[in-house]
């Protein structure tokens, strides 16, 4: 899951985080937090798919 919000100073962040269920109990995982350049789309998409490529 990802979220994209713009702090107080204006820039642009991105937080993106795992959501599942292991034995019948959900479990959240924070991932990472990111700072972005813009907030457009194509942005998200690049940021989300860089952090897994690195992984």
């Amino acid at each position: 899951m990802v979220d994209e919000s713009t702090d107080i100073s204006c820039e642009p962040h991105l937080i993106i985080y795992v959501k599942y269920c292991l034995h019948g109990k959900i479990k959240i995982h924070f991932l990472k937090l990111l700072q972005l350049k813009s907030k457009d789309s194509k942005t998200i998409f690049e940021a989300i798919i860089d952090l897994f490529d690195k992984k």
